[in-house]
Formats: structure tokens, C-alpha cells, sequence
């Protein structure tokens, strides 16, 4: 991708009550925020050289970028299948190099459990503090089931974004979201692209420059008229940080969301135990 990673900050967290100011706080139309996906998976070389002993991961995608200055361990709690609520030990924005990438939160366990013979695998998680969108939207009660790690990775949303932040020199961009960190496939079948004059074509290029760490973003590139509707995604058209191939899918093409960017830099972590 090319750019910055820049977030976009909300408006500062308010006393319980207190209406919003005249100048922040979404449009009455706009959608609201939800929880689309939550999904385990292993740690990695980064997570294993955190400062307390990590079992595992879970990344939770939401519908719009957060605000990091309300992102905190504390503000999440994990069921586990005994009945067991924990909280993660850390609360990390996934990587991100392009505006409008930062709805997905890392999430990491520690394994307290007398018997650790089995994976540490939450079944489900809930925001149970005062997290916000960039809107200024509490996200406080959002929750959802925790796919287990041995599901492989999903495509979870498909957005139109302008091409004056992805793709440029193309007419169209379609970004997918997807339920945990992915790259390209070395070899993998190419996906489609079908607009609403009915015509169904492959995508002209990819915009997709992960950094170390990776993300779970992948912008496809169009050129010609027409309007996007929907994508088919075959099975291993992206993989995860493990090699395994994704999973089939065909997804909606939605409408991008009023996006403002910020100059806060949000690639390094902004939370840690407190």
C-alpha cells in the first residue's frame, strides 16, 4: 500500500450523560458501528517477544475505524468454553498502511489455566468498556463469537474506496476486509468483480505492500465504467501468516463511510497492561 499509516482520532471519551458538543458525533443516517467478525489464531514471532507470556490471539474486526485513544485490554472480555470471563492481556490496533484500515483489534491471552495441554480457545468476546468509533460512538455491549483457529481465515467486508487513496491510475478499488492477517498467494486464482450492467471481470491489479507484521487488507483494482456490486473470492486467493489458504466467499460491495483522516500515527501499540 502506499502512505502513512494514519489513524483518525474521535472526540475525547465524555462523562457518562454528557451530550456530545455541537461539532463531533455521527450523522443521525449513518450506519451504526457493529462487531463484524472475531477469530483465533496462534501467536506469532511479534506477540511471543511481548512483555508477559502469550497463548494466543483473537482479532476483532469492526464496520469503522476506532479511536485509539479509548482502546484498552480492560475494555474487552473473553468467554472461555468452561464458562470463564478473562480479560487480554493487551489491546493492539492490527498493522495498517492506509486510511480507513483501523477497525481491527488484536487481542492477546495469557494461558492461566491449570491444565494448558490444549490450546487457550475463547468462544466468544465482548467490548465491556467505553471504547469508541471515530465518530464518537460507544461500542460498549458490541460482541460476538469467536471463530476457533483451526477455521481458516474469511473474508469478512467489501468496500468501494476511492482511488485517490488506493489504486491510483485505476478507475475502480474494491477493499475486503478479512477475519485475521493475510498476504497474496504465490499462485492463486484471481477473483471477480461483478458490476450492476451485468458484466462480471477479473481485477486489473492488486494494491497490497504489507509490512512485517501484515494486516488483513486487500484492495483489488478496476479499470472501465460501470458500478461495482459484488465479489467472488475463490478459496486460497490470499493466505494467512501460516500459509493456509482462505475460504471461499462472495461478498456485497458496500459504499465507503465518511472517513476523516488524522495525523496520529497508530502502527505501534497504544496499550499495554496496566
Amino acid at each position: 500500500m502506499s502512505g502513512g499509516c494514519f489513524g483518525q482520532a474521535g472526540p475525547r471519551s465524555k462523562p457518562p450523560g454528557q451530550a456530545p458538543g455541537a461539532a463531533y458525533g455521527p450523522s443521525p443516517t449513518d450506519a451504526p458501528t457493529v462487531l463484524l467478525a472475531a477469530h483465533a489464531q496462534p501467536t506469532s514471532a511479534v506477540d511471543r517477544d511481548y512483555v508477559l507470556p502469550i497463548a494466543g490471539v483473537v482479532y476483532v474486526v469492526f464496520s469503522r475505524s476506532l479511536d485509539p485513544m479509548s482502546l484498552s485490554p480492560h475494555n474487552f472480555v473473553l468467554t472461555l468454553p468452561s464458562g470463564q470471563r478473562v480479560s487480554p492481556v493487551g489491546a493492539f490496533l492490527g498493522p495498517a498502511q492506509e486510511l480507513d484500515e483501523h477497525r481491527t483489534v488484536e487481542l492477546m491471552i495469557t494461558d492461566t489455566r491449570k491444565d494448558q495441554s490444549r490450546p487457550i480457545e475463547p468462544i466468544s468476546v465482548t467490548v465491556t468498556g467505553l471504547v469508541h468509533d471515530v465518530d464518537g460512538r460507544e461500542l460498549e455491549g458490541l460482541s460476538a463469537d469467536v471463530a476457533p483457529r483451526a477455521r481458516p481465515v474469511f473474508a469478512v467486508q467489501a468496500v468501494a474506496m476511492p482511488t485517490t487513496v488506493t489504486c491510483r491510475g485505476f478507475d475502480h478499488a474494491v477493499r475486503v476486509y478479512w477475519s485475521a492477517p493475510v498476504r497474496l498467494a504465490e499462485v492463486a486464482p484471481a477473483p471477480k468483480v461483478g458490476f450492476l450492467e451485468g458484466i462480471q471481470v477479473a481485477p486489473q491489479g492488486v494494491d497490497d505492500v504489507d509490512e512485517p507484521g501484515d494486516d488483513n487488507v486487500v484492495d483489488w483494482c478496476l479499470r472501465g465504467p460501470g458500478n461495482l456490486r459484488r465479489i467472488e473470492l475463490p478459496a486460497g486467493v490470499v493466505v494467512d501468516l501460516r500459509g493456509g489458504p482462505a475460504e471461499a466467499a462472495g461478498l456485497v460491495i458496500q459504499s465507503p463511510g465518511p472517513q476523516t483522516p488524522s495525523p496520529l500515527r497508530v502502527s505501534a501499540p497504544i496499550a499495554t497492561p496496566g
